[in-house]
């Protein structure tokens, strides 16, 4: 527990750092990079693992045409990993020989669509294995959000959505199927269930917002349990780039959260002193 605890209670250190309020994600990159063990800084880096379906994509369409690629980052690989197509996942592995066998397959007309699928079903099935069952768990509710968020969106706004739904558990094939207010989940919505009550049709960001709120919400059930443990690393991780992000989209958004977040760890760190003294 000892470096998990150093570093999550170095960040309200971090963040007296100039930069960190502008741009706190490679800051705490850098630090858990240094603090981590091999395995848990592959793990932090795997729980980005759906923007590499994205990236992976762009390789893809850039290679066809000829452009240039722009990353999403943070992820778990980089450009150079691809151009190699090995120590890949072996969805992604499968998913380079495929086009490379066969690069005119309408798969790859719109690649993403098509890579986000094969991941999604993959980890379901337990044929990838991102480290370990957080990880996993992480990227299959997090994939739940956001096709709900899509079905919501589409729905308030009268459009068919059922086409675009990414199904791979019977969670999302509710989502894509069936017509009831709640798309039949009921009790399997768990902390899902506040996006039907507060899903706000023409707001700014609004569809963001709530997935942001969704992922928050998730991940905090794991920071009041588990403090400073390395799952605790791993959420602050997806938070703090989730805070960089909302700080380029809307700055007064991203500033809000980050000292939503800074108040949360310094009760905890708070919390945690009492009980050693109390002890």
């Amino acid at each position: 527990m000892g470096q998990y605890y150093y570093l999550v209670s170095s960040l309200p250190e971090l963040s007296q750092v100039d930069s960190f309020s502008q741009h706190p994600y490679p800051l705490f990159h850098q630090l858990a990079q240094e603090e981590l063990s091999v395995p848990d800084y592959r793990a932090l880096r795997s729980m980005f693992l759906l923007h590499d379906v994205s990236n992976l994509a762009q390789f893809i369409v850039g290679k066809k045409q000829n452009n240039q690629i722009e990353f999403q980052t943070p992820s778990l690989y980089e450009i150079h990993d691809f151009m190699n197509g090995d120590e890949l996942i072996p969805v992604f592995e499968d998913i380079l020989w495929e086009y490379q066998e066969h690069p005119d397959s309408p798969s790859f007309l719109h690649p993403q669509e098509f890579i986000l699928q094969r991941l999604m079903e993959a980890l379901v099935q337990g044929e990838v294995k991102p480290q370990d069952d957080f990880v996993q768990q992480h990227l299959i509710w997090e994939m739940r959000e956001r096709n709900l968020a899509l079905a919501l969106s589409r729905r308030q706004a009268g459009l068919p959505y059922h086409d675009d739904i990414v199904v791979f558990d019977d969670f999302s094939q509710k989502i894509a199927t069936d017509p009831s207010s709640d798309f039949g989940l009921g009790g399997d919505l768990e902390h899902c269930s506040m996006m039907l009550d507060t899903f706000v049709q023409n707001q700014p960001f609004s569809g963001e917002k709530i997935l942001t709120d969704l992922r928050w919400l998730r991940l905090s059930e794991t920071l009041d349990v588990q403090p400073f443990h390395r799952n605790a690393v791993l959420s602050y991780a997806v938070k703090i780039a989730d805070v960089e992000r909302w700080l380029f989209l809307s700055p007064q958004e991203g500033k809000q959260r980050l000292d939503a977040l800074l108040k949360g760890l310094h009760q905890q760190i708070l919390d945690l002193t009492h009980q050693e003294v109390d002890a």
